[in-house]
């Protein structure tokens, strides 16, 4: 990626663009025992991951750590290059509901632990409206994490939860989608993040940072050893389109 600063030295106003290169990304069914070769692990926990328990669902268990906030020690994260425009989409089902402040699974577009940006099916505290289930799309730039957009869930089963998750990178903008009723993907919200050597995939965990809001009402409502609870996550598949010029 190659990062253009434009400034007016009248004004001191400036800009930044991308100039991204980058190889066609590919889709993955997991119907196989391993992922794709286009996969590399971030922290790999092999006790964590598996293609063999639901055979054609790739099975992540959410463990404590993340990348959103300051430890950065999210486990099993799946990625891939991607680093052009395109269209990603996933289908899973969650074991449970996420009752934990911090448990968050979804797709992610991952420069470094530091500047991501995530569309997420989580579990979080959100002002006046309380602790609850939402979709959410966060951003982080530089250690400092953002929410661009989100939607509080509600009337979810207690088991298999199925959400549908699609973010679409056009450059610097993304732009998300959930669909958890069955009838169509919705949109959510998007948000103008500059990340540089984008890769795009998978995550599930649950935030372990002692300084986040999750952790905190955690600590505050008690929660002890609820904390432990490791829901599992299962991908149906990690579908992904490239647009523009790809080699």
């Amino acid at each position: 990626t190659a990062l253009v600063t434009l400034t007016d030295n009248i004004t001191n106003e400036s800009n930044e663009y991308v100039v991204s290169f980058g190889t066609r990304a590919v889709s993955d069914e997991f119907s196989g025992k391993i992922p794709g070769r286009q996969w590399n692990w971030i922290r790999e926990d092999n006790a964590g991951w598996n293609l063999t328990g639901t055979p054609g669902w790739l099975e992540i268990t959410m463990e404590k750590g993340d990348i959103q906030g300051s430890k950065n020690d999210a486990k099993n994260i799946l990625l891939q290059d991607a680093n052009t425009d395109w269209t990603a989409e996933t289908a899973m089902r969650v074991s449970k509901r996420l009752t934990i402040p911090g448990q968050n699974t979804g797709i992610v577009a991952y420069q470094d632990d530091d500047n991501f940006v995530k569309l997420v099916y989580n579990n979080t505290l959100k002002g006046f409206m309380g602790i609850g289930d939402y979709i959410e799309l966060i951003y982080e730039k530089d250690g400092a994490s953002y929410s661009a957009a989100n939607f509080r869930v509600t009337s979810l089963p207690p088991e298999n939860i199925p959400v549908s998750l699609k973010l679409v990178k056009k450059g610097s903008i993304y732009t998300a989608y959930y669909n958890i009723d069955g009838k169509g993907y919705q949109l959510l919200g998007s948000t103008d993040v500059v990340l540089r050597d984008v890769r795009a995939g998978l995550l599930a965990c649950i935030a372990s940072d002692s300084g986040s809001a999750g952790s905190l009402v955690s600590m505050i409502m008690g929660a002890g050893g609820v904390q432990d609870q490791k829901n599992i996550v299962k991908f149906d598949y990690f579908r992904i389109n490239s647009s523009g010029l790809t080699f």
